[in-house]
């Protein structure tokens, strides 16, 4: 497979001239799939909906990964990249693609071990990633970024470790996890990390413990008219109350 930039779809089912008119579809790939060299860029959602690929080698010479581009791939369990890739790494064989200067991950499968010098898991970085049960986060990683683990249906158990110090909008929406929790607010290991539901109207008090609460967490909560924080809370995000017109009292 090879695709440069800009990149057309891998798989097309109308006709680019925007007539509407169907075209014989590709076959999407199953099993091994290895990205031939020469390749610069990989598109946005290449591998989207792909459920028969179980593993992607991205070659030495690619420069650009449209993310997310794994939605979907309930069956892809490896990612690999040519060790001779500048750029990017799948350093201790973990099942991860890795951008080498900043030590972020940019895209995960359901088989991937984040490694320890991973300092940042990258915005859609597992995004839609299926079959995808557990994941350890381990301590080292600062930030995770918007929508990293959304819409993973099936991930249920997961760490946030004391080391973060920002978590992005949607992390963690849409995944097992959330499917679990009752409607109201969303903790887990001392971050406020949502709302399932409707917004509480009028008094609201953050439960005692927590450290950490996300970006936009009340945005656009207008019915909201007090908001009571613990003393442990050590930061509120300049956008946590953004659009909230109600709002009177914030202790």
């Amino acid at each position: 497979i090879g695709l440069g930039i800009p990149a057309e779809p891998l798989f097309r089912s109308r006709s680019p001239d925007g007539s509407g008119k169907k075209i014989k579809k590709m076959k999407r790939p199953e099993g091994n799939v290895v990205i031939k060299e020469g390749t610069k860029g990989i598109a946005v959602g290449t591998f989207s909906l792909c459920s028969q690929v179980t593993s992607v080698t991205i070659p030495a010479s690619v420069e650009y990964l449209g993310l997310p581009m794994f939605q979907y791939c309930k069956g892809l369990s490896s990612l690999t990249t040519d060790e001779g890739n500048n750029k990017y790494d799948s350093r201790d064989h973990c099942n991860a693609i890795v951008e080498k200067k900043s030590n972020v991950l940019l895209a995960g499968c359901k088989g991937t071990i984040i490694p320890n010098s991973v300092v940042s898991i990258g915005a859609h970085a597992f995004e839609k990633c299926e079959s995808m049960f557990v994941i350890t986060i381990p301590k080292g990683v600062e930030r995770i970024g918007e929508s990293a683990f959304s819409g993973c249906v099936d991930l249920v158990h997961f760490n946030i470790p004391e080391t973060i110090v920002q978590i992005q909008n949607d992390a963690f929406s849409k995944t097992g996890w959330y499917k679990e929790q009752p409607d109201g607010l969303l903790y887990k290991d001392g971050w406020l990390l949502g709302y399932k539901g409707r917004m509480q109207e009028g008094v609201l008090e953050i439960k005692a413990g927590t450290k950490h609460i996300i970006p936009n967490v009340f945005a656009k909560c207008d019915k909201l008219e007090e908001v009571k924080f613990p003393d442990e809370l050590e930061e509120i995000p300049p956008s946590a109350f953004s659009e909230c017109t109600g709002i009177k009292n914030i202790y």
